[in-house]
């Protein structure tokens, strides 16, 4: 069912004049957003002057693909190294690592953005990481870094229970024998495999919702996470069981370098979730599930300070 357009919003004064956002149907494939601004506003006006996006979205942004691609994980685990100086934007991210809660959060921050830049269709999706950002991204990566840790506690829970049911499912099969205990062994593996993938496609949808809504609110908000988390189970399932695998081995082969590696490591692995959860919900949308709205978009701390200074213009450079 095609969407409704989203209601024009008006104000008045010196704040914008008209922001319009124009959502197309699933039937197009693509999501697309238009912005106009004709305002006196002096930060609006200089940012239209010198041709820059307002609040970070482009103002004539990049259209969606003609036909939906396949998900692909290796894409996801390769999305840090599209971008121009990819090196850079990685190492920078990965010095925030060192730092203790606020890097992990900030890094998981940087990846959200990307997530939400990604849904715009932002011709930069992934932003060169700066220090001006660093709480700006630790506030943006705390929502859903908070949703990945209770995620990751069901997950060793239902893998407790899991070893649990096996072993007494094994011992019954050595001491007891007969169909009682091989029933008990084979239930057990049903339970733990239902549950497994019951955790992980809840907390995919989550996670989602907490990247773009950007709020544990919107992450959480009654009603709206099954609708998401029942459409391409299956496909949802192998995506995330694949690119576990490949995020296990890039781990890996970072911490051969004399365990240094494993920074940026980290960093190619939280960028590529976020990437791999982009893909997903592109097409769990195709599937039919419901939109989530997102937040209005706005300038980095380190934009509005070079904004301030006048070298934004040279910057976007």
């Amino acid at each position: 069912m095609p969407l409704e357009p989203k209601a024009l919003i008006e104000t008045e004064g010196e704040e914008l004049e008209e922001l319009r956002r124009v959502e197309a149907s699933p039937r197009d494939e693509v999501n697309v957003l238009r912005v106009r601004v004709e305002s006196e506003d002096p930060f609006a006006r200089d940012l239209d002057a010198i041709g820059l996006p307002l609040a970070a979205v482009p103002k004539q942004p990049a259209p969606g693909p003609v036909a939906p691609r396949p998900v692909s994980a290796v894409e996801a685990l390769t999305f840090a190294f599209t971008p121009e100086r990819w090196a850079l934007r990685v190492t920078l991210a990965s010095l925030w690592l060192v730092i203790p809660v606020l890097g992990p959060l900030a890094v998981r921050g940087w990846a959200s953005e990307a997530h939400v830049r990604l849904a715009r269709h932002h011709p930069d999706p992934l932003p060169v990481p700066r220090w001006r950002d660093l709480l700006h991204y630790a506030r943006r990566g705390t929502p859903s870094g908070l949703v990945s840790l209770a995620a990751a506690s069901a997950l060793l829970t239902t893998l407790a229970f899991a070893f649990f049911v096996l072993n007494a499912g094994l011992w019954a099969s050595v001491l007891a024998g007969g169909p009682l205990a091989i029933g008990l062994l084979v239930g057990g593996v049903l339970a733990s495999v239902t549950l497994a993938s019951l955790v992980a496609i809840t907390s995919n949808a989550v996670l989602t919702r907490a990247e773009l809504g950007r709020s544990l609110a919107v992450a959480l908000a009654s009603g709206q996470v099954w609708p998401l988390a029942r459409r391409g189970v299956a496909r949802v399932l192998w995506s995330l069981l694949l690119f576990t695998l490949l995020a296990a081995v890039c781990l890996g082969l970072g911490s051969t370098l004399l365990c240094v590696g494993a920074l940026p490591a980290w960093v190619v692995v939280e960028v590529g979730a976020s990437h791999l959860r982009h893909q997903l919900y592109q097409r769990q949308r195709r599937l039919g599930a419901p939109a989530i709205e997102l937040p209005d978009a706005e300038l980095l701390p380190s934009e509005r300070h070079l904004l301030a200074v006048g070298r934004l213009e040279e910057r976007a450079r």
